[in-house]
């Protein structure tokens, strides 16, 4: 009977689950945080959000990696 491996985590989901967690929490500090004139709100919260989205898509990258290094 041939061995089953285990699964392997699917690292498209952690990528756009963390995108997606970054994108709120980068508009989420937009909101919590004092306007301070030097950017309109629509330019501070696309940035912030673009920043946050990056974030946390690299920290889902990280993640599925190390989930799938224990695996093996």
């Amino acid at each position: 009977m041939p061995s089953k491996s285990p699964r392997e985590p699917r690292v498209m989901a952690f990528i756009a689950t963390g995108g997606v967690l970054g994108f709120v929490a980068g508009s989420g500090v937009f909101l919590l945080t004092d306007d301070n004139g030097q950017y309109s709100a629509r330019t501070a919260v696309g940035y912030l959000a673009v920043f946050g989205m990056l974030l946390g898509a690299l920290l889902g990258t990280v993640v599925a990696a190390l989930l799938a290094g224990r695996r093996r």
